[in-house]
């Protein structure tokens, strides 16, 4: 039997840090339709009684939950959850959800189905597209991809690891540049949209236009790494300065611009000097 017929290759890890409870029920209950195993790596935080709802969703012994005694942050957690996957479970494929990533039933074993068809070599990530992507083909080539919704190839953990000074923001942007350095593809699929995830909060202005922006918080951290990412030459200044530019304005829409300079400058400031701590935040609230 082909190994995309088989659940049994794949794991899914997801974290979690103060969910939305519903949103993530869910789903784990559609992913975990789709897996050998689910992950939860929950990061902790004042409230974590949701996790007792979860376990009562575990009639069928498919979903593992791992408490972090703190807030470790997205790339810490996800190589905890990485680790326990390979070693316990030894998948072909891993696939790593934020906690509101919302992912197409049967969607895994179509993006693995027509990746076999279509025999690609030395591929370490294939992305499933939040967004459509017009294209004859069903999978495209490209440099960088959002962490929610990828499936990586497990062999490539062995080597790659989730840059943890990060924290959070750019992780995925460091971990596709040494994806690449290893000498391997990003594929996206883009036969069609089969995953939703919203990035940044929303608001709706006096105007009625709906913005969707990062808390000062997650600007910061934005500013910050990849401000690092760009001096070793792991971004493109180009895309360095149009990221920063496109997440500004629209902070300052809704915070205003004393906001945007302080978290800008501290960001870019921590980012020369290579600070990676994460005390810096109760400075944006």
């Amino acid at each position: 039997m082909d190994s995309f017929m088989r659940i049994n290759n794949v794991v899914a890890i997801i974290v979690t840090y103060k969910p939305n409870l519903e949103s993530l029920i869910n789903n784990i209950i559609n992913i975990k339709k789709q897996v050998l195993k689910v992950i939860i790596v929950a990061n902790k935080s004042k409230n974590m009684k949701y996790l007792d709802i979860i376990r009562n969703l575990d009639s069928d012994r498919k979903i593992k939950i791992v408490v972090n005694h703190d807030n470790l942050g997205i790339a810490a957690a996800l190589n905890i959850g990485c680790n326990i996957a390979i070693k316990r479970y030894d998948p072909e494929w891993i696939i790593t959800l934020d906690q509101d990533t919302k992912i197409s039933l049967n969607a895994i074993k179509e993006v693995l189905k027509c990746y076999n068809a279509n025999k690609i070599k030395n591929v370490g990530i294939i992305g499933l597209s939040n967004y459509n992507i017009p294209n004859k083909r069903p999978f495209i080539e490209v440099d960088r991809w959002m962490t929610s919704g990828n499936l990586i190839y497990a062999s490539i953990l062995n080597l790659i690891k989730f840059r943890e000074d990060f924290f959070i923001d750019q992780v995925d942007y460091d971990f596709c540049f040494n994806v690449k350095k290893n000498g391997l593809k990003i594929l996206v699929y883009c036969k069609k949209l089969i995953v939703q995830h919203q990035i940044g909060n929303k608001k709706i202005l006096k105007s009625g236009k709906i913005v969707y922006f990062e808390p000062p918080t997650r600007y910061y951290y934005i500013v910050r790494n990849s401000t690092r990412l760009c001096l070793e030459k792991k971004l493109k200044p180009s895309f360095y300065l149009k990221q920063l530019i496109v997440y500004t304005f629209k902070l300052m829409r809704v915070r205003g611009l004393t906001v945007v300079i302080r978290c800008l400058a501290f960001g870019f400031y921590d980012g020369v000097f290579n600070h990676m701590y994460n005390k810096r935040k109760i400075l944006f609230k």
